[in-house]
């Protein structure tokens, strides 16, 4: 399970997920300011999400790292790769 927690001036919301693909995505389509603060963790072995939940509030989900930019999706929006000629 994967747990999105979202610090909010001293509120803490938890979102579970069953794939880290639906966590970043459900960060991407809120609507947040600079104060907010948002991690994602996963923990293994369980698919209950009140277990889940009661894990990261704990210490014991481990922390998703952010995901790097694709070198192919760089190379392609600077126009390399694409077979045009400078």
């Amino acid at each position: 399970m994967f747990v999105v927690r979202m610090n909010t001036d001293g509120i803490r919301e938890f979102t579970v997920f069953r794939s880290v693909r639906d966590a970043r995505f459900h960060v991407r389509q809120q609507d947040l300011d600079e104060t907010t603060e948002i991690e994602i963790f996963e923990v293994r072995d369980t698919n209950d999400a009140e277990i889940a939940v009661t894990a990261v509030r704990d210490g014991l989900g481990k922390l998703v790292p952010e995901q790097e930019p694709d070198t192919a999706m760089i190379l392609a929006s600077m126009g390399l790769g694409t077979g045009l000629r400078i």
